[in-house]
């Protein structure tokens, strides 16, 4: 049977020219390698090298795999969250979420009882015969169609009216991605991108259909499976965001602190990043030997086993804004001089580090609520100062134009987990702080000297984001890991003993000295121009409104209208207003717990009542946030601390 394809292959031409005009001159200009055969109902196949594809139709194929499809579908389910699980006001909104259910006999089943999803991920566009009928079911807000095959896309142009599809979503505000890259690795990249952008909070749920076999599915399925958490990982909680900017504003009001000011100019000299990892214990000779050859950076607890071999460090990071942070170096201050150390410091610290550090550097982390707010400018911020300490260390030395790194007890897994960190660091003997249980080494990964190392999320995640900055930092840049822990890609496996540096041509003095120097000062009249009398306060009130404005325009939350509205307004990777920043972390946790328990509902009849209970829940979460910013923000300005939140961990 032969079909006249031409027409409906201009008037998709005609669709995809505004929406995406690169795809538009593809399609333009390919030249297709295979063709289309028709059976006598007008149901297309493609045909290569004499082959059929579907050997059938593609519409019948699709009606059967959809059908079987439905018999078992693959979609991500997160663990329950509970009371236990959240922020206060999370917990709050998860506490009035059950007493509804109670009041209407609702319950929730272990699994999803809906088949709509707000992201759904497609593995093969084929012919597109299937795409339709899963729109409907699903109805996504979110919608990823991957392709490695181009000559599957251009075909499609010719038997499917995307048009026709896909208008009525797209005029609904749903977003459409069509992701054609035949390179595993940069799907996965692409996907992260996408995600993050557009729902980074509705993970549970993400539905992925597979329409046919695929290398690069199968990792993109492995990918889903084993490190998607990490795309809904860090996303902070209102109370962390107030105690953040009212350390900051403490730290910097006086107007006399200095402040990081990134500087990439090439140093010769190289620099030695140094965690408490089980493996520093080895490397101390080493580095101990070395010490005047290298800019020594200590991270967080690496500064006990160092100081305390004989080795002063020049810099020293410290990131979370714990009591510990504060501690540690209180107590190594009676038996050190620390008076030479400079501390490289985020602005959340708590105040009291001051006092423990003559010389110091406070630095922004754009993620958090006080950079847009008490600064903006991209160079007081190291790039990927976190998850972990560590990771700050490595940031620091790139974003001062260090080019030879050398890591030690960096380690991010270990071989032995009664056995994870320096012998002489805080967390072992008799006055550790923190106990590490078995049970949390809960995957393996590449050993930096070969074999199989334990590992676990948070070490996991900073390895993935250390990998991430020395990627964005390679050309010029050598990395080498002298840590038995993890392999950590991008880096040179380096054994200690190998480790011979040549002798400066100047004291490293003058060199730290120089970099110390030329930090500017954050003055009084930077910090008043920026706090600008408390203005964050109105912006926070601002957006609470739009927020309940949102809610009360899609009072039908099972739509999700309202979640991807939120994202709209919450813009997830942009990090320029405090105002966002400091609410959006709780926000997204808002939409984890309403969208986990809405799509478990038991009883379809009494789902009405308990959406119309959440709606007022929501907005009446987000107006408590608001009066909470401005009574803590306030007594902040009088007090120089929070009034009724102030936590120190």
């Amino acid at each position: 049977m032969t079909v006249d394809t031409d027409a409906l292959f201009e008037k998709n031409l005609e669709f995809f020219k505004d929406l995406n005009p690169s795809l538009h001159a593809r399609l333009r200009d390919y030249r297709p390698l295979g063709d289309l055969l028709f059976d006598e109902d007008g149901d297309p196949d493609m045909r290569f090298e004499g082959m059929a594809f579907y050997g059938g139709g593609a519409r019948k194929h699709a009606e059967r795999q959809i059908k079987d499809y439905w018999e078992n579908p693959q979609f991500v389910s997160l663990k329950a969250m509970t009371d236990k699980d959240l922020d206060l006001e999370s917990g709050a909104l998860y506490r009035g979420l059950m007493a509804s259910a109670d009041k209407h006999g609702v319950t929730f089943a272990k699994s999803k009882t809906t088949r709509a999803a707000y992201h759904l991920v497609v593995l093969g566009i084929g012919l597109g015969m299937h795409l339709p009928g899963l729109l409907d079911e699903v109805k996504p807000r979110n919608l990823i169609l991957i392709e490695p095959n181009f000559e599957f896309v251009y075909q499609s142009m010719r038997v499917l009216d995307w048009g026709e599809t896909y208008r009525d979503f797209i005029d609904d505000k749903g977003k459409l991605h069509l992701l054609l890259d035949d390179d595993a690795e940069r799907l996965i990249e692409d996907m992260r991108t996408v995600y993050s952008l557009h729902g980074q909070a509705l993970f549970d749920g993400l539905t992925v259909y597979e329409h046919y076999a695929n290398p690069i599915y199968s990792a993109v399925m492995k990918f889903l499976a084993t490190e998607g958490d990490m795309m809904f990982t860090g996303m902070g909680f209102f109370e962390d965001e107030l105690n953040m900017m009212a350390n900051t504003y403490a730290i910097l009001e006086s107007g006399t602190e200095k402040l990081f000011y990134a500087d990439l100019e090439q140093k010769a000299i190289p620099a030695f990043v140094i965690g408490s990892g089980p493996s520093l214990d080895e490397s101390l000779p080493v580095i101990r030997a070395n010490q005047d050859k290298a800019v020594i950076i200590s991270c967080g607890t690496g500064l006990m086993p160092v100081l305390r071999a004989g080795i002063v460090p020049d810099f020293h990071m410290e990131l979370e804004r714990g009591q510990y942070q504060v501690d540690i170096p209180t107590r190594l201050a009676e038996e050190f001089d620390l008076s030479r150390i400079c501390l490289i410091g985020s602005t959340t610290l708590i105040p009291p580090v001051r006092e423990v550090f003559a010389r110091r550097v406070f630095f922004f982390r754009h993620l958090l609520s006080p950079f847009p707010l008490f600064s903006g400018v991209k160079r007081n911020c190291l790039r990927y100062p976190s998850p972990t300490v560590g990771n700050t260390g490595l940031s620091f030395a790139q974003d001062m134009g260090f080019r030879r790194i050398y890591f030690f007890g960096i380690d991010m897994g270990f071989a032995d987990p009664t056995k994870h960190h320096s012998s002489n660091s805080p967390y072992i003997g008799d006055e550790a702080q923190y106990r590490y249980e078995e049970s949390m080494w809960d995957r393996e990964t590449r050993g930096n000297f070969g074999g199989k190392v334990k590992s676990m999320h948070v070490l996991h995640w900073a390895r993935d984001t250390m990998e991430a900055a020395i990627r964005n930092s390679s050309e010029g840049y050598t990395y080498y890991n002298c840590s038995d822990g993890a392999y950590i890609e991008g880096t040179v496996p380096l054994l200690p003993e190998c480790l011979d540096l040549p002798d400066l041509t100047a004291p490293k003095t003058e060199i730290v000295d120089a970099i110390v120097n030329a930090y500017p000062t954050y003055t009084k009249a930077d910090f008043d121009s920026h706090w600008a009398g408390g203005k964050v306060i109105d912006d926070v009130h601002q957006l609470g409104r739009d927020l309940i404005q949102c809610v009360r325009d899609n009072p039908d939350l099972t739509t999700k209208k309202y979640a991807s509205e939120m994202m709209r307004i919450l813009r997830p990777l942009s990090f320029d207003d405090a105002a966002i920043q400091m609410v959006r972390g709780t926000l997204f946790m808002f939409m984890i717990v309403s969208e986990f328990y809405l799509d478990r509902v038991e009883q379809e009849e009494k789902k009405a009542g308990l959406v119309t209970d959440l709606c007022d829940v929501l907005c009446d979460t987000i107006t408590q946030m608001c009066v909470e910013t401005e009574t803590e923000l306030r007594h902040v300005e009088q007090d120089g601390r929070l009034l009724k939140r102030q936590t120190e961990w």
